[in-house]
């Protein structure tokens, strides 16, 4: 019997070790060899709720508390019923029956009062703690974790350890939510300590997220950075997917404050749309909240204030005070830089049931948009006394970007007050308010290079881990973005090197020739050679007449290749008719003809961008030709796109130009004797391969020139 028990204990051990690194498959593979019902319901209820907690905060379970129905009248120990009572409240926690879940703990707090369960009370309270913050109640849920820190003092070595991690981990949230990185910092790296001791994976991947969140709210940026990415690699390696999310979003939160403003864009819009997990309500209003910021900071007010309404209505919903403020505030801001005065005046109706008269993180804000709103109605007392507020909170809350538009609000009041003494006081103040902040984008936009370093020895990291072991290949995405960017920007640094040498060398032979002929015009008029004096000027008109059109040429290009694109379905057939009816002077001109030799389909594509292709290629058609122009165009089907050919029997080019057509500046040629800049098939290009498709050139017998256009059948936005 005596070895039965030793045998039991270590299979129970065995899936304690395993549980606390997460390690639930082998775990759950041992939980049905415990031969003690009670133990075995108690091990499969709470390695079910481990593996729910590894989606999401808040994924239901396949059981209820109703799960340990059957063993309840074979409870006889007080302790061992108490332990169940405190399962049956994580179950209801796990699926999000608070309400419940919270009764279950207090009724387990009672019991072990009663009973004289010191580790009873402990984990009741810490139950107890979290279903507090769940639902907000940040000082009653510090209350509960002090009080459980202090019991724990009185338990043995062995729980004492785990208990004390336990505990240590609820102050670490309440501390992150009520923004309290002092006392974080604290607990967090205690929690490292502790849970490396004990072996407690999902708690020092915890520690190591809190620890870079504070040392990223103290600006170290570049110390931050390997602690996200070394907790990130760790939740790859157990599908830890809840606390992944929540790193990921740290660290697109990290490229905001290095205001790689659309990096941090990239990323939150990737969590919100690819990650597989659920992500909590309240994650999700702060992530909306953090990309109105950043399109605060884009001036993009209208798209702003939409993501400041979602995250406010989750905010309302979940009763999270501090973030439904700062959502409000923010929606002030997006009214009046957008001038929208009335709804702004709606708005700030509701002011006093958000804040209460309390001067909350956010009301910065609202003074400012105040301060703002007066200014515009040529209120300058207002202006003045709600400018002055805003300046003097916002600088408790660190807010910079508030405290410059507030200075630089003030200012103006004061000046068109006619305080020019004041005013000038202020606008130095703001000066070198502005210089100071610029220093630091400075600093950031180092250190954002020194990140990059980290990111590319991790990336190096990464792919030595690969070839050592298939199973780390998870790691390399979270590089991948950073990669994609990398190589984008090479490839537009590059682009933008050859504009720049092929406009420098158009211009400079455009103004060379013009120079050359300005001194001897200038002979020509003293002399009174009108003959000469002609030649010479159409000489210099010519070359400021090729200038313009190269001028031209670039703000078209940059407009065609900057376009959003609209994709819906649109029949070819009406594109070419609109087509047609621009190039109608052309046609007639030239004496062309245009033939359909198949109907034209209705696709998915973007009307305004395939009329600009369709309508370069038919005037290149017209263009290039010693006759009348005729032209063919033919609609074919492939597997998997639609071909549109069109066809002149013009002048052709030379077969080594195939390709070099659609260079940006590229001119065949056979181009000597026309008007061109070289920029029109090089946009088609652009455009079309940004409808997934592409561009090419061939030479069919007949001479002239087939241009083929392929875009994919399947398209979307």
């Amino acid at each position: 019997m005596e070895t039965q028990l030793i045998s039991d204990n270590i299979i129970i051990e065995t899936i304690r070790a395993l549980w606390r690194k997460r390690e639930l498959e082998g775990a759950m593979a041992l939980v049905l060899r415990i031969p003690d019902l009670v133990q075995r319901k108690i091990w499969e209820a709470t390695l079910l709720i481990a593996k729910a907690e590894l989606v999401s905060d808040y994924t239901p379970i396949d059981i209820t508390t109703d799960f340990f129905t059957e063993i309840e009248p074979q409870l006889s120990d007080p302790e061992t019923q108490i332990d169940v009572e405190m399962v049956k409240g994580r179950i209801a926690m796990t699926n999000s029956n608070y309400k419940e879940a919270e009764d279950l703990f207090f009724k387990a707090l009672l019991a072990s009062r009663e009973s004289e369960y010191l580790l009873g009370k402990v984990q009741s309270m810490i139950g107890l703690g979290r279903i507090k913050l769940l639902n907000n109640n940040f000082e009653q849920a510090l209350d509960l974790a002090i009080t459980a820190d202090s019991l724990t003092q009185k338990l043995n070595i062995t729980k004492k350890v785990f208990v004390k991690s336990e505990v240590l981990l609820l102050q670490c949230s309440i501390h992150l939510s009520v923004q309290d990185f002092d006392n974080l910092r604290l607990s967090a790296q205690q929690l490292l300590e502790l849970s490396e001791e004990c072996g407690e994976t999902h708690k020092y991947l915890h520690a190591l997220n809190h620890i870079a969140v504070v040392y990223a709210s103290k600006g170290d940026l570049k110390t931050a950075m390997p602690y996200f990415l070394e907790a990130l690699d760790i939740c790859r390696t157990i599908n830890y997917q809840n606390l992944a999310a929540k790193i990921s979003t740290n660290i697109a939160t990290l490229h905001a404050q290095l205001q790689n403003f659309n990096e941090a864009l990239d990323r939150y819009h990737y969590i919100l749309d690819e990650y597989n997990t659920p992500i909590r309500p309240e994650d999700k209003a702060t992530i909306y909240n953090n990309i109105g910021n950043l399109y605060i900071r884009l001036e993009e007010w209208k798209k702003a204030v939409g993501y400041f309404f979602e995250a406010e209505a989750i905010a309302d919903k979940k009763d999270h005070q501090p973030l439904k403020r700062l959502a409000y505030c923010q929606i002030a801001r997006c009214l009046v830089e957008s001038k929208s005065y009335h709804a702004l005046v709606t708005h700030l109706k509701s002011e006093e049931e958000i804040f209460h008269g309390h001067p909350h993180n956010g009301m910065q804000i609202l003074h400012f948009v105040k301060a703002k709103f007066a200014f515009i109605n040529n209120d300058y007392p207002n202006t003045i006394r709600y400018a002055k507020l805003a300046i003097d909170l916002a600088s408790s809350f660190t807010d910079d970007t508030t405290t410059l538009g507030a200075m630089n609000v003030l200012a103006q009041a004061y000046e068109e007050k006619g305080d020019v003494s004041s005013a000038l006081k202020l606008y130095k103040r703001y000066t070198l308010k502005k210089e100071e902040l610029e220093k630091e984008r400075v600093k950031n936009r180092i250190t954002n290079t020194e990140i990059d370093y980290i990111l590319a020895a991790k990336e190096k990291e990464i792919d030595t881990l690969q070839r050592e072991n298939q199973l780390q290949s998870e790691l390399i995405k979270s590089t991948s973005l950073i990669r994609r960017k990398n190589k984008e920007l090479i490839a537009k640094n590059e682009e933008l090197s050859f504009f720049a040498k092929m406009i420098a060398v158009d211009f400079n032979e455009h103004l060379r020739v013009g120079s050359q002929f300005i001194p001897l015009l200038e002979q020509t008029i003293i002399d009174g050679k009108k003959e000469k004096t002609a030649e010479y000027l159409s000489y210099i008109k010519n070359a400021i007449h090729k200038v313009s059109g190269l001028i031209s040429g670039l703000h078209k290009y940059a407009f065609i290749v900057e376009d959003e694109f609209e994709f819906k379905e649109i029949a070819i057939e009406e594109v070419f008719k609109i087509v047609q009816h621009d190039l109608i002077s052309q046609i007639k001109s030239s004496e062309g003809t245009i033939t359909f030799l198949n109907p034209m389909p209705t696709i998915m594509s973007s009307k305004a961008q395939l009329k600009t292709v369709f309508k370069e290629v038919l005037e290149n058609a017209l263009k290039f030709t010693n006759a009348a122009p005729k032209i063919e165009i033919d609609y074919q089907v492939q597997e998997e796109d639609h071909v549109f050919i069109i066809r002149d029997y013009g002048v052709g080019i030379p077969k080594g130009d195939i390709k070099k057509i659609f260079w940006a500046f590229y001119r065949s040629k056979r181009l000597a004797q026309k008007e061109g800049n070289g920029l029109g098939l090089a946009a088609c290009k652009n455009i079309v391969e940004k409808c997934g498709g592409y561009l090419k050139a061939t030479l069919p017998n007949g001479g002239g020139l087939a241009i083929s256009i392929l875009l994919p059948k399947e398209q979307t936005n």
